[in-house]
């Protein structure tokens, strides 16, 4: 299940940037520390999205089958970065396979719990949703150029 996280480390994640601290303590006690050895594959392009994941440290690249046996890389994500951001946004499926590089670090948000929350706490739901869309922007910006 991982090692349970702080909500002190959870403050400098960018996703839940502006949180207040009663948010920050919430928000800590659905994310979890996992770490997965080089070559771990962390998620599956196609799967049912259960968990959101941020780099802490090691280094994950995100690929999708645009054809069939064509695979791009559509994110390198280092510390701070998001992947498996599809836990948070219906249909809930992964739309990339993330495989660890080197031996990395994560914070991994249970999807089901937060959206729990965001159904009772708008702040933390409008926050996170924010912030999540961003990184999706970002992504399809970098896929363009």
């Amino acid at each position: 299940m991982g090692e349970v996280v702080s909500p002190a480390r959870v403050r400098g994640i960018e996703i839940f940037g502006g949180l207040s601290d009663e948010e920050y303590e919430m928000v800590a006690k659905v994310c979890r520390q996992e770490t997965y050895e080089e070559g771990s594959i962390i998620l599956n392009e196609g799967e049912i999205s259960r968990k959101v994941y941020i780099v802490d440290s090691g280094r994950v690249v995100c690929e999708s089958e645009i054809s069939p046996g064509k695979r791009v890389i559509v994110g390198d994500e280092v510390k701070g970065g998001v992947f498996g951001w599809a836990a948070l946004v219906p249909p809930y499926h992964y739309t990339s396979t993330a495989r660890a590089t080197q031996r990395t670090t994560v914070i991994a948000i249970d999807g089901q719990q937060m959206q729990e929350l965001c159904k009772t706490y708008f702040n933390i739901c409008a926050t996170v949703k924010e912030h999540t869309i961003r990184v999706v922007a970002r992504r399809l910006e970098a896929l363009r150029k």
